[in-house]
Order: structure tokens, then sequence, then C-alpha cells
């Protein structure tokens, strides 16, 4: 049964009867759309002032064009982790303006894709409820398990920004799945030593977090931000 709250519900959540958490990242523990249009912003911002010879492609046309390769690269990926790739969509954006040799499309593509999550990161402000709720379950011995389906190495650094210390992390490039797989779950189970009946899962997703939590019987809860 998908239990739709708010943050204002979180407290009214009673964790007693269970011994672990499992967590979404993305749009649960921090908003993901206002890190990214900063971020998406500031790239638009540094193609216009290092590539003036693009003087006919505006900082709205220029996002766009990078929000439209994103679509197709997540389209032509679907269900596989390289689907998330900004660099992909970077590749794509340069290789599509036929400006640059090859060369130079990667260069450009590899400078973007670290502006670009540097920035995200830096602007990730963490929902402090949330976190609250967080710290709460491990001040009462619970065991806390983020699960993505973005990239580790991205996923980290969002941590260490959130100072979110003491929970486990596990991500569909270390499982090989992406949520709702079951497999991802069942990892993450094994990883902090609990079962299914032992845990419950917030996220944001339906599709995603609350159908895979809930076919191998997790308690889940969906949870907004902006509510």
């Amino acid at each position: 049964m998908n239990r739709k709250i708010s943050l204002s519900d979180l407290s009214s959540i009673d964790i007693s009867n269970y011994k672990g958490l499992l967590i979404d990242i993305d749009d649960t523990l921090y908003s993901y759309e206002s890190a990214h249009n900063i971020a998406i912003d500031k790239c638009a911002i540094k193609f216009k002032e290092e590539l003036p010879s693009q003087e006919d492609l505006d900082e709205e046309s220029f996002k766009i064009i990078y929000r439209d390769c994103r679509n197709k690269v997540t389209k032509r990926l679907d269900s596989n982790g390289s689907c998330r790739s900004r660099l992909l969509a970077f590749q794509l954006l340069f290789e599509s303006l036929r400006a640059f040799n090859p060369l130079d499309s990667y260069k450009y593509s590899l400078d973007f894709e670290e502006y670009y999550w540097s920035i995200l990161i830096e602007n990730i402000e963490r929902n402090e409820q949330m976190y609250i709720f967080v710290q709460r379950c491990l001040a009462q011995g619970h065991k806390v398990c983020a699960i993505s389906d973005m990239q580790t190495s991205f996923q980290i650094r969002k941590m260490i920004k959130m100072d979110y210390k003491d929970i486990l992390l596990v991500t569909s490039e270390e499982v090989g799945v992406e949520k709702p797989d079951k497999l991802i779950f069942q990892y993450a189970l094994k990883k902090i030593g609990l079962t299914s009946d032992e845990v419950i899962m917030i996220g944001d997703s339906y599709s995603k977090d609350i159908v895979g939590a809930e076919n191998i019987g997790i308690k889940s809860y969906q949870i907004s931000l902006n509510d």
C-alpha cells in the first residue's frame, strides 16, 4: 500500500518496530531540481563566455539543446546506468553543433560535465527535516542505507556535502540494476544485515522507490519535499 506523506508527517512515523531505514537521495534528502537549475544556468553562461564563436546560440537555446540531448541519451539507454551520464549529454550537444573537431568536442564535454557537477553539488541544500529524521533513526540504533540510481562517485560527493556521515550507500552502478528491480533492494538489505520486514523505505518516486520496495515486502512511504 502506498503511503503518501509530507515533511510534516515524518515525526509521526513510528520507527520503534523496525531496525533499519532505506532512503532515496535525489528529491528526498535534498531538492535535485533546485540544484540542477543553478548548475545548468551556470553552464549556459560559461558557454557564452568561453565560446564566443557560438554567438548565435544564446543561453536559453543552449539549455533547450542540452535538455533535448539529455532526453535522447535517457531514451536510448533506458534502464542502463549510463542513461544518467551528463558526459554523454554534453558530448551529444557539442557534436550536434558541428563547430568543433571531434577532439575539441570531447574536451568541452569533459570540461562542462565536471563544471556542471561541481556547481550542482556546491548548491545542494539538504532538507533539514529529513536530516533530523535520519539522525533520529541513527540515535535509536537503526541502520540506514541510501539507495540511488546515479553514479557512485557523484552520490558520495552529495553525501559528503550534506554531512551524512553514518549511513551506507548502494547505487545502481554498484549493483548493476536500477530501481525498481528487487536486486538493488536485496543488495541494500544484505549490506545492512536486515530483512525486508525489519526496515522501511522512504523515497519520492512511486514507480522506482515505492513499487520496488513493496515488491519485496518493505513498508514504504512516498514523500514530497514540496508539500
